[in-house]
């Protein structure tokens, strides 16, 4: 997954001033111990996430054109001419609501949202569309099943 960023935006990430609720699109794991919650993994990368424990990752973006989906195509165009932009390669992607979640869930599969925190003093990018990279998060429960 990457996220496309405006340039002017990109420059240097921002730093979160308080724990921010974001979600993820993932599927449950079971616990490693029966009295343990469930683990959360991502359908994509794979990458597990244990409940309340801080995960971490690098973030980089290129500067580079196209788009990550139809919906980046809305802010970029001004005036009859794409703006600079950037995408996100790599850092933990997230979404700023529970509606954009749902529109990245595969059908086909038993999908749920994860709701997740990303701590105070984190960096992160955020995109106009509602999607956010970051380099800090922790898992902290799942809403529903979809």
């Amino acid at each position: 997954m990457c996220t496309a960023i405006l340039i002017a935006d990109a420059k240097v990430p921002k730093v979160a001033i308080a724990d921010m609720i974001v979600y993820k699109v993932g599927m449950k794991i079971d616990p490693k111990e029966r009295n343990e919650k469930y683990r959360f993994r991502t359908p994509y990368q794979f990458t597990v996430y244990e409940p309340d424990k801080l995960a971490k990752a690098a973030m980089r973006f290129i500067k580079e054109g196209g788009f990550s989906d139809d919906t980046e195509r809305n802010y970029v165009l001004e005036n009859g001419r794409y703006k600079a932009f950037a995408y996100v390669r790599e850092g933990i992607h997230s979404f700023t609501n529970v509606e954009r979640a749902k529109k990245h869930i595969n059908r086909d599969a038993y999908f749920y949202i994860g709701e997740f925190i990303i701590p105070k003093g984190s960096k992160y990018y955020e995109n106009a569309c509602g999607n956010i990279v970051s380099n800090k998060i922790i898992f902290k429960q799942f809403l529903s099943c979809v």
